[in-house]
């Protein structure tokens, strides 16, 4: 039995094979619904609860892969949440679900691709170097180069005491500090784009992210972005990296 997996939503009627293969290798096609078009395959129902790592990472690939066909097909989508699919349900045929559904949200589909059009995503990554971070505050920090003093002048047992409280007051001031850079590098790049989410932040090798914002832009207007990233590592003295284009997952 086989039920319908969905990428996207596309902005325009078509009726056509995609040109590509998706997940098991099953044919990726477009289905159109009134002005849209749905981008979609047949899907094995018995392979859905499927949990092997390796082989998810290969359908997150397609996915991608086939997300960017459409996207140049169309140039505008609606990307589907991977791992959506259309099953048979109260005695009516995938079809009938996937009509239903299109209906059911047509509306919607109709403010979204108004609202995505010609845009793009791209990921916007700073890194930073929190011992120098820290290092500067230790500098800079009037309380904190009190309690340093007091530690240097004070007996074993009561120093002890002060580096605890050194620890947290530099803990504080850190914090401080970095929400403070923070909200200012949001600002900084919220200026630059239509829109901005702030994701969760990633382990990289060799480098601490300090940010990790998704923003949307205009296709043709990235330059603006590219700006407001060079003030941020000429300014604050961090490093940023740029990834993209890409069909506006965040945003939909």
């Amino acid at each position: 039995m086989k039920g319908l997996y969905l990428y996207c939503i596309g902005n325009g009627p078509l009726k056509s094979s995609l040109g590509c293969n998706g997940i098991e290798a099953e044919e990726v096609y477009t289905l159109p619904y009134r002005d849209l078009s749905v981008v979609l395959q047949a899907f094995p129902l018995e392979d859905y609860e499927l949990k092997d790592p390796e082989i998810l990472t290969g359908w997150v690939q397609i996915y991608d892969e086939v997300l960017n066909i459409a996207w140049g097909k169309f140039g505008t989508i609606i990307p589907v949440k991977f791992g959506t699919v259309i099953k048979e349900k109260d005695g009516k045929s995938p079809e009938e679900n996937l009509f239903f559904w299109l209906d059911k949200e047509y509306e919607s589909f109709q403010m979204k691709l108004s609202r995505l059009q010609e845009k793009a995503e791209y990921g916007v990554q700073i890194f930073w170097d929190k011992k120098a971070f820290t290092e500067k505050i230790c500098e800079n920090s009037i309380e904190v180069k009190k309690l340093m003093e007091e530690i240097s002048s004070k007996p074993q047992g009561i120093a002890y005491m002060l580096k605890k409280k050194l620890e947290a007051q530099l803990k504080k001031e850190v914090e401080k500090e970095a929400e403070t850079t923070f909200k200012e590098l949001y600002e900084k790049i919220r200026n630059a784009v239509d829109e901005i989410k702030v994701e969760k932040l990633k382990e990289t090798k060799g480098k601490e992210m300090f940010m990790n914002v998704s923003c949307l832009i205009n296709k043709n207007e990235r330059s603006g972005l590219e700006r407001a990233l060079d003030e941020i590592e000429m300014e604050w003295d961090l490093e940023a990296r740029l990834v993209g284009p890409f069909p506006p997952y965040s945003f939909v």
